[in-house]
């Protein structure tokens, strides 16, 4: 089988809909057989806030991130300017901010970087 690589634009908040749960689930299945690159966009920046703290029956998405990218080696982008609107802060920007939420396995990245990534990848979708 042809390993192919799946580009996912994830632009929804945890906490707004049931978008980010339908892109964890394919994520998971696709990163057994493909290569699986995440960009998280607009709303979707929250899903790298490791500063959110859900309550105890709800799913944590940040954690859910995390395990799939040590599990399956999925590169997780977060576009730097919309993460900084968002609250979401790298530990280069923490100077400013004396703290900061955009850990590893989260990537600080671009939209020149999507823009390549759709070059190179052979199916985009976007949740």
């Amino acid at each position: 089988m042809d390993m192919k690589t799946f580009l996912l634009l994830v632009t929804s908040s945890p906490t707004a809909s049931a978008n980010c749960w339908s892109a964890l689930a394919f994520a998971n299945a696709a990163a057994k057989e493909h290569n699986v690159i995440v960009f998280f966009y607009g709303e979707g920046i929250h899903n790298a806030n490791s500063f959110m703290q859900p309550p105890g029956d709800e799913l944590n998405h940040y954690k859910a991130w995390q395990q799939l990218a040590d599990s399956h080696r999925v590169k997780l982008l977060v576009c730097a300017t919309a993460a900084i609107k968002r609250g979401v802060i790298t530990l280069d920007d923490a100077e400013i901010a004396h703290a900061f939420n955009l850990k590893a396995p989260f990537e600080a990245g671009g939209l020149a970087e999507f823009s390549q990534l759709t070059q190179t990848s052979d199916h985009l979708i976007q949740f």
